[in-house]
Order: C-alpha cells, then sequence, then structure tokens
C-alpha cells in the first residue's frame, strides 16, 4: 500500500490501518500479529500476485476479507480468497466503502460461525 493511500485510510473515522507489507512473504509472516478484518492488497507484489497472497490467506485459515486493489479490471470471483476488486481510478470515496462492507462481511462470518 503507498504511503498516500495509508493516510487516506487513517484518516477515515471507522478505519484503522494496523500493518502495511510490500511483499507475500511479509504479509504472510506479518499478518498474525496484527488480525485485521480486511486486507487491502495490491494486484502486484514484489515477489508475486496479490490474488495468490489472497488465496494462500484463504488456504492458511485466516478470517479476514481480501480486497485487491488493481490498476486493471478483475473478476473477484475468478480468484480463490479474493472477496472484491476496487479499480485504483476510484481510489476514495468507494475504497472506504468497499473495506466497511467487507468488514461487516467478516463480523457476520465470525458471528456465524459461533453460533454454528
Amino acid at each position: 500500500m503507498t504511503s498516500g493511500l495509508a493516510t487516506r485510510l487513517e484518516s477515515c473515522v471507522d478505519l484503522a490501518v494496523v500493518g502495511s507489507f510490500q511483499s507475500i512473504g511479509a504479509a504472510v509472516s506479518g499478518l498474525p500479529s496484527v488480525e485485521p478484518d480486511v486486507v487491502l492488497v495490491e494486484a502486484e507484489l514484489a515477489d508475486g500476485s496479490g490474488l495468490e497472497l489472497c488465496a494462500r490467506l484463504r488456504r492458511d485459515g485466516h478470517r479476514l476479507a481480501c480486497l485487491v486493489h488493481s490498476g486493471v479490471p478483475l473478476a473477484a470471483s475468478a480468484a480463490p480468497g479474493v472477496d472484491a476488486v476496487v479499480l485504483k481510478s476510484l481510489t476514495g470515496q468507494v475504497l472506504e466503502r468497499e473495506i466497511a462492507r467487507l468488514g461487516r462481511l467478516v463480523a457476520a462470518r465470525s458471528v456465524d460461525a459461533e453460533s454454528g
């Protein structure tokens, strides 16, 4: 995530940026310590694809939503572990709303898991 994007998200009342990782390896090792509800992933990372990271996080059993931030349209349904895709050209209120929506989705999943 770019520092400008992180700064913008930190200014949102309902959002907290708890970490920033530049590679799949760093995210896989660092995410368990911060336990986010939503992960905003760049489509291209230093050591692979953000889509690969989302699939790995889901396979590893992380209870989070994965939002891919991409410069080109991608189909979220075609990538395992991806809950949504937001185009970089739409950054702003659309991105904030999507993060909030996915946060609610994770909360609902947690309630379902606890009651079922």
